[in-house]
């Protein structure tokens, strides 16, 4: 058995999962990308994702947010432009993986998002000896076609019970 997440409580017919390896981008930007687009229909993560690419909407950070500048309505955020074009091409790619198996695009909803640390790369440059060491990042997206009531309610905003009145 593999190390790492299983799905066996999953349906793996119902699924499709894209994996993109020795990505040049940042491990943070992509946590916090991936972060904010699970739970979210693969159309509309796009869509997202497009605002964060002309710099309309901020990815809201969570983790390492330290240095973050705050934006009207998300708080600490920043626009991880090169981690989001990256994350685009990857969305497609599951789009185009589910389809592959038969599975409608509708509705389909990412369900996991995993970011791992590539291998130490480093550049050599004229005034060092031991080089740069390049960001390399492996980014796991798996998504899972849902019924037409939980693709509305993963959709729209969260609904709060309200609690019960006590009875006199």
């Amino acid at each position: 058995m593999a190390i790492g997440y299983s799905f066996q409580h999953y349906d793996a017919k119902s699924m499709a999962r894209v994996k993109g390896t020795y990505m040049p981008i940042s491990r943070k930007d992509a946590r916090e990308i991936g972060a904010t687009i699970k739970n979210m229909q693969i159309e509309k993560a796009i869509a997202y994702l497009k605002r964060v690419e002309e710099k309309t909407q901020a990815v809201p950070v969570t983790m390492y947010n330290k240095k973050a500048a705050h934006h009207t309505n998300s708080g600490p955020s920043w626009f991880p432009v090169r981690a989001a074009t990256a994350t685009i091409k990857l969305l497609e790619s599951l789009k185009s993986n589910a389809q592959q198996k038969g599975m409608g695009t509708k509705n389909l909803v990412i369900i996991h998002t995993a970011v791992q640390k590539g291998p130490r790369r480093t550049h050599n440059t004229l005034r060092k000896k031991s080089g740069q060491e390049r960001k390399i990042t492996h980014f796991e997206l798996v998504a899972q076609e849902v019924e037409e009531k939980r693709a509305e309610r993963s959709s729209a905003a969260p609904s709060h019970k309200t609690a019960p009145e006590k009875q006199k």
